[in-house]
């Protein structure tokens, strides 16, 4: 719903077939989220026809975003050490942050910010690895929260590709790149991931309700950051990354 408030923000009209597309949902779908949109008071204009559409009415626009300037800092600050680390993600969502942060704030508060981003520079080196999937990351992270099992689809640093049931314990940021450490249900033990290795993150295979296997207790006080420690050279990514 957020992401079709933005598309009729940047968009003067678009038809609901065109609204389904860059959703990747179908024209009942947008019917649903403009109509939440319109409950939330937010007026969305529906234009029947052959050349109709959606778009927001006329002179409406978005409350503006309030920050005090120490808010401002640590939002434009935190952008800019992600960027630089290669905590972004798939998509360039630091830079769309920061762009829009700067047209909303205030001729006084922008000019210092923008300063900031131009002059600031870093001594640590981020080693750049290829960003993972939104999608992939937070699901693995909701996995380890919650504590379930889920499947994934994994290409090893020999390239080789697997389908697995993991245990996610937790997501570990390392060097620029992005981990999950937990149980594998193929070897049997702890292994370690490359997120951006893990094309998909799907519910446990058949095979493994069909086998009933009891889920592995999480192991006493684990720290992800310390939990691949042991696979160095024997894992499916070693801990340090190659």
């Amino acid at each position: 719903m957020l992401t079709l408030l933005e598309l009729l923000q940047s968009n003067a009209r678009l038809t609901g077939t065109e609204l389904a597309d860059r959703l990747d949902a179908d024209v009942r779908t947008v019917r649903r989220y403009t109509a939440h949109l319109r409950e939330l008071g937010i007026p969305v204009e529906a234009e029947r026809g052959r050349y109709g559409g959606y778009r927001l009415a006329r002179g409406y626009r978005m409350p503006p975003l309030v920050l005090t300037n120490d808010e401002a800092l640590a939002v434009v600050l935190g952008l800019l050490a992600a960027e630089h680390l290669g905590m972004g993600t798939a998509a360039p969502a630091s830079a769309g942050a920061l762009a829009k942060i700067e047209r909303v704030l205030p001729h006084a508060l922008r000019e210092p910010l923008a300063a900031m981003r131009e002059t600031l520079s870093f001594t640590a080196n981020a080693v750049i690895g290829q960003a993972p999937g939104t999608g992939v990351l937070l699901a693995l992270a909701q996995a380890s929260r919650a504590r379930t099992t889920v499947g994934i689809h994994h290409q090893s640093w020999r390239q080789e590709h697997t389908e697995r049931d993991i245990d996610p314990y937790g997501v570990v940021f390392h060097t620029g790149r992005w981990y999950v450490v937990g149980h594998d249900h193929l070897r049997d033990s702890l292994r370690t991931f490359r997120i951006d290795r893990i094309t998909s993150v799907t519910p446990p295979s058949r095979q493994l309700h069909r086998t009933r296997r009891l889920r592995p207790r999480r192991p006493p006080d684990l720290d992800p950051r310390s939990g691949a420690l042991p696979l160095a050279g024997r894992g499916d990514d070693p801990w340090p990354p190659r």
